[in-house]
C-alpha cells in the first residue's frame, strides 16, 4: 500500500510565534555592540517568516558583513528557541484536531526553513502534538532550501504520495520544486501568485488533503 503524508510549514501555518521571537531577537540585538539601538517590530518579523537564516541576515542586517550578520541571526535563533521552550507561540485553533484526523490518512510531517532546535521547541511546548508528528526536517539541519528538504524527507521516510501545506509564495515554490500538490494556509502571513486549494482555517485543510491524497 502506498504511504501517504501531509507535510507542513510551521510559521504562519501551525503557529504564530512572532511576538515571542521578536522579543528574543531584540534582547540579542541589545547585546551586540555593532548594532547600537537596533530593534525590530513584530510586523517586520512576520515579513521574515519562511526565509532562511542567510536570507534574513542579508535582508535585515545589510549594514553588517554577511558572515557577521549570519552569526547574529544564529544567536537570535538560539535565544528564540530558549524563549519558546518556556513561553511558546500561539498555536492556531484547530491544529490539534487537524493532526488527529490527518493521522488516519497517513503521516504528518514538518519541513521548515528554521534553524535546528526550533521545531523541537514547538513540539516540546505543545507536547500533545509530539505523538502525532512522524518526522521533520529543517534548513538548519541540512543547509539546503525547502524544496530539496521536502524531497529529502519524503525519501527518508519512504513516502509515496504527499502534499505540502504552507502560507507563503516560497512554500508554494518549494512544493512545485518537489512536485507536490500545495494547499495555501491563507490565514497565515503570505499570499501566492496562482489559484491553488485554499484553507481559511486549519480545519479547512482536512477535506482538501483528503481530496488531494485520493487522486
Amino acid at each position: 500500500m502506498a504511504k501517504k503524508a501531509v507535510l507542513f510549514d510551521l510559521d504562519g501555518t501551525l503557529w504564530d510565534s512572532t511576538a515571542e521571537t521578536t522579543r528574543a531577537w531584540n534582547q540579542t540585538f541589545a547585546k551586540c555592540s555593532d548594532l547600537p539601538g537596533f530593534e525590530m517590530t513584530v510586523q517586520t518579523m512576520a515579513g521574515l517568516m519562511g526565509k532562511t537564516t542567510a536570507e534574513i541576515a542579508a535582508c535585515l542586517l545589510p549594514q553588517l558583513p554577511l558572515s557577521r550578520a549570519v552569526e547574529v541571526i544564529q544567536l537570535c535563533c538560539a535565544e528564540e528557541n530558549a524563549q519558546l521552550l518556556r513561553h511558546g507561540g500561539k498555536l492556531y485553533p484547530g491544529v490539534q484536531e487537524l493532526f488527529v484526523q490527518l493521522a488516519q490518512l497517513g503521516g504528518v510531517y514538518i519541513v521548515s526553513n528554521c534553524e535546528t532546535g526550533y521545531i523541537e521547541a514547538f513540539l516540546q511546548y505543545y507536547r500533545t502534538l509530539q505523538p502525532l508528528v512522524d518526522g521533520f526536517l529543517c534548513a538548519g539541519e541540512t543547509g539546503r532550501p525547502k524544496g530539496e528538504n521536502i524531497t529529502a524527507l519524503c525519501a527518508r521516510h519512504h513516502i509515496d504520495s504527499a502534499i505540502y501545506v504552507g502560507d507563503t509564495q516560497s512554500d508554494l515554490d518549494a512544493a512545485l520544486f518537489a512536485g507536490l500538490p500545495f494547499i495555501h494556509a491563507a490565514y497565515g502571513f503570505g499570499t501566492v501568485d496562482r489559484p491553488v486549494p485554499t484553507a481559511r482555517t486549519p480545519l479547512d485543510i482536512l477535506p482538501l488533503a483528503e481530496r488531494l491524497l485520493a487522486q
